[in-house]
C-alpha cells in the first residue's frame, strides 16, 4: 500500500495528473539514486523561475501604478486590463518533506503550496479586447499554483489563457487558442471561490485545454458550447487523436445547472493502444434567499483500459459548499468532498473524504481576507503523510490564511 517517507526528491508530480502527459502521476514518486538531475531539468526550471520573478515584477509596478495604467483605458474602451494577487501563509499536520523547486511542499494542495512560509498563489496580469463581432483574452501568470499546475506540463507555463474568436451570426461565436478547464463547480482563482483551497475533485479536473470552442446563446438564456481541443488538461498534444468536449448552462437570478462533459482517447501516443476517457461533470447552484447559497457538483468518469484493472475503469467524486453572509464584508463557508478513483482513471488509487470551513472579510469590493481550516481523510490503504511521531497516517489537518487584491 502507498506509504509516506520521511524524505522525498524531485522529479514528482506531488499534486497534478492530467491527460496523458509522460510525468509523474500527483502522488508518485521517482527516486534519484543520487543528488544529481538531468542538466535539461534543472535548465527548464531555472528559466521557470526566471519568468515567476519576471512576471512578479511587473505584476508589482503594475499594482502600484494602477492609476496611471488605467487612465489609459477609458470606460468605453473596447480594451479592459486586469490585475491580481493572491498570497497565502499556510500550515498542516504533516511530517512529510516532499521537495518541489528545492522547498518542502504540502501533498494534495494546489493553493497554500509551501508550509510555514508567506507564498504567492497567483500573480496574474490580463487584457479582454471586445467588439460587437471580434473578441479576444490574454493572461499572463506567475506564482506556486502556476507552477504546481502547469510546470512541466506544457511548454508555455506563464501563458492562463490566451485565445481569440469572431462572431459569425447573431448569438453564435467560434473561438480558438489556450483556454481555461470547462468542467467544474470551482474555478482556479482563490478569491472566485467560497473556499480557496480546492477540493480534491477539482485537482482531478482539467485546469486548461488548448483547441477551438462554438458558443451559442439560445433565447432562453441556455448557454452551449462545442469543443475540439488536443485532449484532457494538455496544451500540446501528444497522440494522433483529438478529443471533443461539451457545456451546456441555464443560468437565472437565483438558480443554475450545468452540464460538462470530455470525450477522447487519452492513452499516450508512445504508448500505443486506445483508452477513452469520458468525464461528465454537473453542476448545481442555489440561492434560496438573498444571503445564503449552495452550490453541488457530481463528477463520474470511466476509460477503457483503466491502469489498475486492464479493462473498464470508474472514477467518482462529489462536492458540496454553503456559503453564509453576514453582511457585505462577512462570510463565511463549509464544504464537504468525496472522491474514489481507485482505478487509476485521473489519479493514482485516491479515495477519500473532507470537510473544510472558512471565514471571509472583504475590506472593499476587490480584496478579501480568508482564514480556513481543512481535515482530509484518505482511505487506510493510502496512508500518504506522517503524523508527529513520524508514522504513515492517512490524515492530515491543516490551515491557512488567504489575501487578494484585484483591480
Amino acid at each position: 500500500m502507498p506509504t509516506a517517507t520521511a524524505q522525498s526528491t524531485l522529479p514528482i508530480r506531488i499534486l497534478r495528473f492530467r491527460g496523458r502527459h509522460q510525468c509523474p502521476a500527483p502522488i508518485e514518486i521517482i527516486w534519484y539514486s543520487d543528488n544529481t538531475a538531468p542538466k535539461l531539468h534543472i535548465v527548464l526550471h531555472f528559466f521557470w523561475h526566471m519568468i515567476n520573478k519576471y512576471i512578479l515584477s511587473v505584476a508589482c509596478v503594475l499594482l502600484l501604478g494602477c492609476g496611471t495604467l488605467r487612465g489609459y483605458v477609458t470606460p468605453d474602451s473596447a480594451l479592459t486590463l486586469s490585475l491580481y494577487v493572491d498570497t497565502y501563509y499556510a500550515i498542516d499536520d504533516d511530517n512529510t518533506s516532499v521537495l518541489f523547486h528545492n522547498k518542502e511542499a504540502r501533498q494534495l494542495s494546489t493553493v497554500g503550496l509551501y508550509r510555514d512560509q508567506l507564498g504567492v498563489n497567483l500573480a496574474q496580469i490580463g487584457a479582454v479586447y471586445s467588439k460587437p463581432d471580434i473578441r479576444a483574452r490574454v493572461t499572463l501568470q506567475a506564482g506556486t499554483l502556476a507552477q504546481i499546475g502547469w510546470d512541466g506540463l506544457t511548454e508555455h507555463p506563464f501563458v492562463q489563457e490566451a485565445n481569440a474568436g469572431v462572431r459569425l451570426v447573431d448569438n453564435l461565436w467560434l473561438d480558438a487558442g489556450y483556454f481555461l478547464g470547462h468542467i467544474g463547480g470551482e474555478l482556479l482563482a482563490p478569491k472566485d471561490n467560497w473556499i480557496s483551497s480546492h477540493a480534491i475533485i477539482t485537482m482531478l479536473e482539467p485546469f486548461y485545454e488548448s483547441g477551438v470552442s462554438a458558443t451559442y446563446t439560445f433565447p432562453s438564456g441556455v448557454e452551449a458550447r462545442l469543443y475540439l481541443i488536443n485532449g484532457y488538461n494538455v496544451i500540446e498534444d501528444d497522440n494522433a487523436n483529438r478529443a471533443a468536449g461539451v457545456y451546456v448552462a441555464l443560468t437565472t437570478e437565483n438558480f443554475s445547472v450545468s452540464y460538462a462533459g470530455h470525450y477522447g482517447n487519452e492513452h499516450n501516443y508512445a504508448l500505443g493502444g486506445n483508452s477513452l476517457r469520458i468525464y461528465n461533470n454537473i453542476v448545481l447552484w442555489t440561492r434560496p434567499v438573498s444571503n445564503f447559497e449552495v452550490e453541488a457538483q457530481f463528477d463520474l468518469a470511466t476509460q477503457d483500459d483503466a491502469p489498475t484493472k486492464g479493462k473498464m475503469g470508474m472514477m467518482s467524486g462529489a462536492a458540496i459548499a454553503f456559503h453564509y453572509s453576514f453582511t457585505d464584508s462577512w462570510g463565511m463557508a463549509v464544504r464537504g468532498e468525496y472522491f474514489d478513483d481507485r482505478d487509476n482513471v485521473v489519479s493514482t488509487g485516491l479515495k477519500g473524504m473532507g470537510i473544510t470551513g472558512s471565514i471571509e472579510y472583504k475590506p472593499t469590493p476587490t480584496s478579501y481576507i480568508r482564514a480556513e481550516g481543512r481535515l482530509l481523510r484518505l482511505s487506510d490503504d493510502y496512508e500518504l503523510f506522517l503524523d508527529s511521531n513520524r508514522n504513515p497516517t492517512p490524515s492530515r489537518k491543516e490551515a491557512m490564511m488567504t489575501f487578494g487584491i484585484w483591480i
